[in-house]
């Protein structure tokens, strides 16, 4: 947890909340998606969240937990 206390206003924001979700949201190009997930007859938005939920897996940031 290095750096932690630059987030610790953040932090006790977040603690405070009965349940402390956050919402992200963001536009993402990806031209080719859609032709790659109906030529595999994969549905596109199970596969989208998918590798988004893969990769949100792979920073660590997004797995603390306040217990």
């Amino acid at each position: 947890m290095k750096n932690f206390e630059k987030r610790r206003d953040r932090y006790d924001l977040f603690r405070a909340f009965d349940n402390p979700l956050v919402n992200i949201n963001f536009q993402l190009d990806v031209p080719d998606f859609r032709p790659y997930c109906k030529a595999r007859n994969i549905p596109v938005f199970h596969f989208f969240l998918f590798c988004l939920l893969n990769t949100v897996r792979e920073i660590d940031n997004f797995m603390y937990r306040i217990y």
